[in-house]
């Protein structure tokens, strides 16, 4: 590359850098919302929903896992 080339190119990234920050900011805050208000809440509930053994042996009882 010459001298001429890398200046463009670095000018085009100096310009751009604040841009693509502002959109990872948004998509991050998105997840972020997304991950507390809708996949922790289903998580919670079926863990809540699948923590009770259904086996002959165990019915209905809360087993604490081993792992």
């Amino acid at each position: 590359m010459s001298g001429a080339e890398s200046k463009a190119l670095l000018a085009l990234l100096k310009a751009s850098l604040p841009k693509v920050g502002s959109v990872l900011k948004e998509w991050k805050e998105d997840f972020d919302h997304y991950c507390e208000h809708r996949f922790m809440p289903y998580i919670i509930s079926n863990y809540n929903l699948l923590d009770v053994s259904t086996s002959q042996l165990f019915r209905n009882e809360k087993k604490i896992s081993t792992f």
